[in-house]
């Protein structure tokens, strides 16, 4: 028999099972392509509880714990494998930080720490000027501060256009205490100490002296 004939011969053979064997591991490796990444999906599902709310969170994180407890006093029957712990241990750590996070996002919300810092630095800048200016207070707005301080009087009446206090307006040492829709008279308008400009004039009693009138 002729050589091309018996190679003929193992082609008609083999050809058909080796095409087989191919096709079966093609299909084996496509299936396993596929098994691996519906297992990446899933764990990919995971992040969609970053979606949840903060009491849902915790609600999971709660839940995750309590499953441990149970797996501990053997309430609920496990394997010897640590997995029974470490998976939900984690998971309960990862929402517990989520649910911290949305409760701190809501505290944010609500105290806005970021604008009272902000206003905290503006009353202090203002205390420090009011401050470095009593020095160089006129004795008429001397006068006045000493007898707003003896009588712990924090409002006061001043003219529309200010008058002589212009200059404890205009230092922010006094501002207008008036609120929309209130009536008031053009030469008796109420002005007040913001709260921490008069615990600085507090602290200075001794440069605002005041002697009152003989009863």
């Amino acid at each position: 028999m002729k050589l091309v004939e018996i190679c003929t011969i193992i082609a008609i053979v083999i050809g058909p099972i080796a095409a087989a064997f191919i096709s079966l591991r093609l299909q084996t490796r496509s299936a396993q392509r596929q098994q691996k990444l519906n297992v990446l999906y899933q764990l990919f599902k995971w992040l969609e509880i970053l979606k949840a709310s903060g009491w849902q969170t915790g609600a999971l994180a709660t839940a995750f714990g309590l499953f441990i407890v149970m797996v501990n006093v053997e309430i609920i029957p496990t394997t010897s494998s640590p997995l029974w712990i470490a998976l939900p241990a984690v998971a309960g750590l990862v929402c517990l930080f989520l649910s911290l996070a949305a409760i701190g996002e809501a505290l944010t919300k609500l105290f806005k720490p970021g604008l009272q810092f902000s206003m905290w630095r503006i009353r202090r800048s203002e205390q420090k000027e009011v401050r470095e200016y009593i020095p160089y207070m006129n004795e008429n707005d001397k006068r006045t501060i000493g007898l707003c301080l003896y009588h712990n009087l924090q409002t006061i009446q001043v003219n529309l256009d200010a008058g002589e206090a212009v200059q404890m307006i205009s230092k922010g040492i006094i501002r207008i205490a008036v609120y929309s829709g209130q009536r008031y008279s053009r030469r008796r308008v109420p002005h007040e100490f913001p709260l921490h400009i008069w615990k600085v004039l507090g602290e200075h009693k001794e440069r605002f002296p005041y002697k009152p009138p003989p009863k």
